[in-house]
């Protein structure tokens, strides 16, 4: 089920644009039509932020997806906050956030994800999802769209050697297959402004 699609475009250091999109694809579950992980684009801030939700809370009460977009809604205020030299810093403690620096240059492309992608598609995978789609064109709508299809269709694979399988494997825990989820990408595309 397709549910959401968004685009937005903003400067990066009056050098870059950051153009940026995402799509997401819930599990079916008529109980939680909105799925229960979220993400936000604030292009003005050239921020992007996915949040995947614990599903386990479920069991004591909590709404997963209520809280995921709680997070996102006060990650957004935080960023609103922030002086743009600061961007980034959301507490002094460390413990609650992990924070690097990654020096980008146009052309530069940025996915983000919950493990609905990750535990389904290897690093090699994703590389080869964006040259195809940047030889396509249509970036980062294309990206987003085919990137999530394709982490779906191996979610639902009963032998596909996912991440996934791997990782549960080797934990001593016989998985075989891809891990059904929700499935959400984010994509930044940083283009020249010039």
């Amino acid at each position: 089920m397709e549910r959401e699609r968004g685009r937005e475009t903003t400067s990066i250091e009056r050098s870059l644009k950051m153009i940026a999109a995402e799509f997401y694809i819930p599990k079916d579950n008529k109980l939680k039509p909105l799925g229960e992980d979220t993400h936000f684009i604030y292009a003005e801030k050239q921020t992007i932020g996915v949040a995947d939700s614990v599903g386990g809370w479920a069991r004591k009460g909590v709404d997963a997806g209520e809280y995921a977009r709680e997070l996102m809604a006060n990650a957004v205020y935080a960023v609103e906050d922030q002086p743009k030299s600061t961007l980034g810093n959301t507490d002094d403690s460390p413990s609650l956030a992990e924070e690097f620096e990654v020096v980008v240059e146009a052309r530069d492309i940025v996915v983000a994800g919950i493990d609905g992608l990750f535990d389904n598609l290897h690093s090699a995978e994703t590389e080869d999802i964006v040259s195809v789609c940047l030889r396509q064109g249509n970036m980062p709508e294309l990206l987003t769209w085919t990137m999530s299809k394709v982490a779906w269709v191996k979610s639902l694979e009963e032998w596909t050697d996912s991440p996934f399988a791997m990782a549960t494997h080797d934990a001593g825990i016989d998985h075989r297959g891809g891990k059904y989820d929700d499935v959400r990408v984010v994509a930044a595309c940083l283009l020249s402004a010039g």
